[in-house]
């Protein structure tokens, strides 16, 4: 860890699109093709952060669908949008923050 209090995996950086892997899923059906799916997406969210799935079986036209949905959603005046919204971020449990602040189960 560099002298921030950032973790050095977790310091922001700019890539490019084509610097995004793309992921097949397809070769999960046996335990070599699941070690290698797996190995890729710890490199790709350690390393870039985020990535593309391939070969996971939703059809085009539900994936195009969602997207339109979400355009949609986010075309939405803000009044709108927050109609929709589930619970103010401060009292969601999203994972953001260090693990240590975060309590689940008994004490």
């Amino acid at each position: 860890m560099s002298q921030s209090s950032t973790p050095d995996y977790a310091r922001a950086k700019t890539v490019g699109l084509a610097d995004i892997p793309v992921i097949d899923l397809a070769g999960t059906d046996s335990p070599a093709g699941r070690a290698a799916v797996a190995a890729a997406l710890v490199k790709a969210a350690s390393e870039i952060g985020f990535f593309y799935v391939s070969g996971h079986g939703v059809s085009a036209q539900l994936c195009a669908d969602a997207m339109a949905a979400s355009r949609r959603f986010f075309e939405l005046p803000r009044s709108g949008e927050g109609r929709h919204r589930g619970r103010p971020a401060s009292a969601r449990l999203d994972g953001a923050g260090p693990c240590q602040s975060r309590r689940f189960g008994n004490p």
